[in-house]
């Protein structure tokens, strides 16, 4: 340390043109912390009741899912568009995984200790954005599936309706 800064922590600041005050503001130490450990150093440590969604299970599942998206992923590149079940499992996986991934983001991220407004309203925001998407989802494909057979019935009668006109004709 040098000796102008041992001069200003002494409080002899001769010449330097700084209050008593001035110098107690930039020198003035912090109250000390409130110990974190409760008890004496010979009590047992005490462990939080285990807990189903969080640790290993919580880590199989998404790691399962993981792996499960590959040969769901290769399957609906193969199958496009051929089976319903196939496109339904392959949807909803890959909703559950993408709010599993922006879930962690959060957590890491935005966590309610640190934001305490902001980090609920995202998390809330996020559980909002996938109900909403798996609701357009089934929307999407209920409709359009239905749709698409009312509209094909009609082209078929449609049709049907103009050949047999045509067959008068001739």
């Amino acid at each position: 340390m040098d000796s102008s800064m041992s001069c200003l922590i002494a409080g002899h600041h001769g010449g330097l043109g700084l209050s008593d005050s001035s110098v107690e503001r930039y020198v003035r130490h912090p109250r000390p912390l409130q110990a974190y450990v409760k008890g004496t150093v010979n009590d047992p440590t005490t462990f939080p009741e285990p807990n189903a969604a969080h640790g290993s299970n919580h880590w199989a599942f998404e790691r399962g899912l993981s792996v499960a998206l590959v040969p769901l992923v290769a399957a609906g590149f193969a199958k496009h568009g051929s089976s319903a079940i196939l496109d339904g499992a392959l949807a909803l996986s890959l909703v559950v995984h993408s709010h599993i991934g922006f879930d962690c983001i959060l957590a890491d991220y935005v966590h309610k200790r640190k934001f305490p407004i902001a980090g609920p309203l995202a998390t809330w925001g996020l559980r909002a954005a996938t109900l909403a998407t798996l609701y357009g989802l089934y929307e999407f494909n209920t409709i359009t599936l239905t749709d698409d057979d009312e509209k094909t019935s009609e082209r078929e009668s449609s049709l049907l309706s103009n050949c047999e006109i045509g067959t008068a004709r001739q």
